[in-house]
């Protein structure tokens, strides 16, 4: 068994705000091509000496690569200085999360690994933040991928429904309940458009989505594929799992609950963070989860 916590592992640093201080790294913006004939956007970072390995990180909540409370600078820095790239993939949900289908992510991961393979960028860590997590788990489920050496999951949950259940709506699962209810209603009479809404997934985040859509995403284990521990047996690779002790939106007994989870996995890890809440927030926190995740990457892909 390998579980720790660690402190801050880096100086209170300040948020660099606007300043630019990618600009010594290849940025380049993609357009990939999904076998549907959907058109994804990411964002590649490349190092000065080309390489074959690259860190591939999935976006939580609605799939956008940016934006929201995340700071992904500094694990592109650390990265980049071991000789990884860094693909951040912006999900087909992000331009369309209230009428999104949770599935179609491994349509868009598939695309995005294919993109990789074909640029020789062919040793892929495979990263999910949040419900990113579910989303590369439930990729792995539909079956296996040579390529991927390692995965890891950051601030993951067990799925959107499970996490509430000691989240900051614990309080009003019955009210989601009522919720699904009706939203099960809507897609049995063919009325999958007719929006619901919910106000507890997220504090001060009210979610308003088709009712189709919002079983996808929110709804119960029986509703959806949204889960990480549905289909944590799938996973065969070393895998990596870490999480704030503070975090505010998943409870750290999400990731005890995927690491248990992960009964295939040749080598698991999870790491707690003292401290850190569910973001990679600008400063200390992201900082610190760069080094731990690349520090623990290099060494699984040294060589």
């Amino acid at each position: 068994m390998s579980i720790e916590t660690v402190g801050n592992l880096v100086p209170q640093v300040k948020d660099p705000g606007t300043e630019f201080v990618l600009g010594e790294i290849e940025t380049n913006y993609l357009r990939i091509p999904a076998s549907d004939g959907v058109v994804l956007s990411a964002l590649l970072f490349r190092p000065e000496i080309p390489t074959t390995k690259v860190f591939m990180l999935i976006p939580g909540l609605n799939g956008a690569a940016l934006g929201g409370f995340h700071d992904y600078r500094p694990l592109a820095k650390e990265l980049v200085r071991k000789g990884f790239s860094l693909l951040i993939l912006n999900m087909r949900s992000s331009n369309a999360f209230t009428t999104a289908e949770f599935e179609d992510c491994k349509i868009d991961i598939t695309a995005a690994i294919e993109w990789l393979k074909k640029n020789d960028l062919c040793r892929i860590a495979l990263f999910g933040t949040s419900l990113g997590g579910p989303r590369i788990m439930y990729y792995t489920s539909q079956g296996s991928d040579s390529a991927i050496e390692v995965m890891g999951l950051i601030a993951s949950i067990r799925s959107p429904y499970l996490a509430m259940t000691d989240g900051p709506g614990r309080d009003h699962m019955d009210a989601l309940d009522e919720v699904l209810i009706k939203a099960r209603k809507l897609v049995a009479e063919g009325k999958q458009f007719v929006p619901v809404s919910f106000d507890y997934f997220l504090p001060g985040r009210p979610q308003i989505m088709s009712a189709k859509s919002f079983l996808s995403f929110f709804g119960s284990p029986d509703d959806t594929q949204a889960s990480t521990i549905m289909h944590g047996h799938h996973v065969k690779v070393p895998t990596l799992i870490i999480h704030g002790t503070s975090d505010e939106v998943s409870h750290p007994n999400n990731s005890k609950d995927i690491y248990e989870s992960l009964i295939s996995a040749p080598e698991r890890k999870l790491i707690f963070v003292e401290g850190a809440n569910h973001y990679l927030t600008a400063g200390w926190i992201c900082e610190t989860y760069a080094k731990l995740v690349t520090r623990w990457v290099a060494e699984k892909m040294s060589s």
